[in-house]
């Protein structure tokens, strides 16, 4: 299978010290850190946010920045609120 272009190669963790079971530092480890674990909230939020981001771009599209914005505010208050749900993770 060929991937993206777009595609960020994972790290390799060489020294087996488990780094991709620190606490995420940033939106979509959060949201993948759920996932892999089986959240439920993590599923039901990432699929929200993908129907958001739908939304952002046809936002943009259109020019209208009001909507954009207001999309943007509300991925942010999902990303917050699976991050409190799983602890900060």
């Amino acid at each position: 299978m060929r991937s993206s272009r777009f595609a960020v190669e994972p790290q390799r963790d060489e020294d087996n010290l488990g780094r991709d079971e620190e606490a995420p530092d940033d939106s979509l480890a959060i949201l993948y850190f759920g996932l892999r674990r089986g959240s439920e909230s993590a599923a039901r939020n990432a699929m929200a946010l993908a129907q958001i981001l739908e939304r952002m771009v046809h936002s943009a599209s259109r020019g209208d920045t009001e909507s954009l914005t207001r999309w943007h505010h509300t991925c942010q208050e999902i990303i917050a609120k699976v991050a409190e749900e799983t602890g900060g993770e």
